[in-house]
């Protein structure tokens, strides 16, 4: 889904660095963990569904082989 990941590190680049600016407290660090959390299942939720052996492409993640 070279498309789909095209996109969202475009807004990954376009915002994150600016919003990560504003996290400055261990508070405000905490709120981003807690609404960032759901995006992250959502992520497994797809990675899950669609991929045979998802731990076999997060093992490559991780691993020399993607270099």
């Amino acid at each position: 889904m070279p498309n789909t990941h095209k996109v969202i590190r475009g807004l990954y680049n376009s915002y994150g660095y600016p919003i990560s600016r504003h996290i400055n407290t261990e508070w405000s660090a905490d709120i981003v963990y807690l609404l960032m959390k759901p995006i992250e299942w959502l992520f497994l939720l797809v990675l899950y569904t669609v991929d045979k052996n998802p731990e076999n492409r997060i093992a490559v993640q991780y691993s020399e082989l993607r270099k």
